[in-house]
C-alpha cells in the first residue's frame, strides 16, 4: 500500500506538504530581513506545519539557530521562562559543546537542575524561579547569550496568546525589549484564538502593539490540493479521478487538517476510489464521531444547539439575527440568538470569517465534520 502521504498532526518533509509557496517565501524573507512575524488563522489550518517546514529550509542552511516552542499548556511565567531556557540553551549546546556548563554559574543562585532526554538526547533545564524580579534576571541571562552569538535566532512560540493566562503579565514587553535590543533575533509568533492574538499585536494598549508582520493563513486553493492530490496518488501508480477530488475538498471545506483526515483514510480504504467508495467513507466519518456529536448537544441549551444547528444546514450565515434566518429555522427573538451566538463562538464552537474586503463576517461551525452530521 505504501507510505499514506496525507500526514496527519506531523511535519514529514516538503514532500508532504502542500502549496504554501506565497506563505514560505514571505516568512523566508521576514526572517532573512529580520522582521518577527506573527501568523494567525482558526485552528487545524497548518499554523505548525508551516512553521516546521520553514525550520527544514532553514536547518538546511546551518545558519540560524532554530527554536519551537507550544505554550498552550503553560500556565504561569515560571514555566515559559524553563521551557524557553531549556530551547534555547539546547540549541546551544548542539554547536558548542559544553556550552551548559557555561551557563550553570550565570543560573547558580536558582539551582539549575540539568537532565537529558532519554529519546531525543536533548538537555533540559530546570529552575527553581520563585519572583518575578528572578523571571526577569533568567529571560535577560538567557537573551544575553543569545546576543553574544554570531547565528541568528528564530524562536517560534506556538498559541502565543496563552500570554494572557500566565501570572506575570510583563513577558510581551520583556519580549519586545529583546526584540530591539538583539539584532540577531527573529520572533514567529502564531495562534489559534485569532482575536486574543491580534488583541496582543495590534492594540495600543499592549506591549507588542505593532512590532510584528501579520500573517493570516487561509485555506490552501482547489488547484493546489487538486495536483498535490493526482501528484501522490501517481507516484504511488494509483487512480483518482478529478471528480473524486473536487467532491472530497468541497465536503471538507479545504480545511487543511479536515481535508489531510479525509484523503488519508480515502488513501487507505482503496487504490482506486470511487464515488461508491467516497460516499461510504463519508458516512463512517460521520458514524465514527456521532457521540460526541450528541454529547456537545447535551452540553448546550435547547436555543444554543438550534442554533448551531441552522448554521450548520446552512454551511455558512452572514446575519444570523436577520429575520428571514430567525423565521426559516424558528430561532425566536434575536435577543436571544444573539446570547446563544456569543456563547458558541466563546466556546469555540462556531467562528467569524471575513472574506475578501466584505466588512460582515460570516458564521461557520468550527469543526467541519460536526458541520457536515447537521445537514442531515
Amino acid at each position: 500500500m505504501g507510505v499514506n502521504p496525507f500526514v496527519l498532526n506531523v511535519y514529514r518533509s516538503p514532500s508532504y506538504f502542500c502549496d504554501r509557496d506565497h506563505e514560505t517565501a514571505e516568512i523566508l524573507d521576514a526572517i532573512e530581513q529580520k522582521r518577527s512575524l506573527t501568523i494567525h488563522s482558526i485552528r487545524r489550518m497548518g499554523k505548525t506545519a508551516l512553521i516546521k517546514h520553514i525550520f527544514y529550509k532553514l536547518a538546511r542552511k546551518k545558519n540560524h539557530h532554530l527554536i519551537y516552542l507550544d505554550i498552550l499548556d503553560l500556565t504561569n511565567a515560571r514555566d515559559f521562562v524553563n521551557a524557553l531556557s531549556s530551547s534555547i540553551i539546547a540549541s546551544l549546546e548542539k554547536s558548542q559543546e559544553g556550552f551548559i556548563k557555561k551557563v550553570t554559574k550565570s543560573f547558580g543562585k536558582y539551582r539549575p537542575v540539568f537532565s537529558v532526554d532519554t529519546i531525543t538526547g536533548a538537555p533540559s533545564l530546570a529552575l527553581d524561579i520563585r519572583t518575578d524580579p528572578d523571571v526577569q534576571f533568567s529571560l535577560d541571562t538567557v537573551f544575553s547569550f543569545i546576543g553574544s552569538q554570531k547565528k541568528t535566532f528564530v524562536i517560534a512560540i506556538d498559541e502565543f496568546q496563552q500570554v494572557n493566562e500566565f501570572d506575570i503579565k510583563t513577558i510581551p514587553a520583556t519580549l519586545r525589549k529583546f526584540l530591539q535590543q538583539y539584532s540577531n533575533l527573529v520572533f514567529l509568533f502564531s495562534g489559534s484564538q485569532r482575536n486574543m492574538l491580534l488583541e496582543l499585536m495590534t492594540s495600543p494598549k499592549h506591549a507588542l502593539y505593532r512590532s510584528t508582520q501579520l500573517m493570516s493563513l487561509d485555506r490552501i486553493s482547489s488547484d493546489a490540493y487538486t495536483k498535490f492530490i493526482q501528484n501522490h496518488f501517481r507516484k504511488a501508480e494509483r487512480k483518482i479521478s478529478s471528480e473524486i477530488i473536487e467532491d472530497g475538498l468541497a465536503w471538507t471545506m479545504r480545511h487543511t487538517y479536515y481535508t489531510h483526515w479525509y484523503f488519508h483514510r480515502l488513501w487507505s480504504m482503496t487504490s482506486a476510489p470511487t464515488a461508491k467508495a467516497a460516499a461510504e467513507l463519508k458516512r463512517r466519518i460521520l458514524q465514527d464521531n456521532e457521540a460526541v456529536f450528541l454529547n456537545y448537544r447535551n452540553l448546550m441549551t435547547k436555543a444554543q444547539w438550534k442554533l448551531l444547528s441552522a448554521i450548520g444546514k446552512e454551511t455558512e450565515i452572514q446575519e444570523p439575527t436577520a429575520k428571514a434566518f430567525l423565521s426559516k429555522h424558528r430561532l425566536g427573538a434575536a435577543s436571544t440568538v444573539q446570547r446563544s451566538l456569543d456563547f458558541l463562538l466563546n466556546a469555540e464552537m462556531l467562528y467569524q470569517e471575513y472574506q475578501g474586503k466584505t466588512k460582515k463576517p460570516s458564521y461557520r461551525v468550527y469543526d467541519v465534520f460536526l458541520s457536515r452530521w447537521l445537514e442531515d
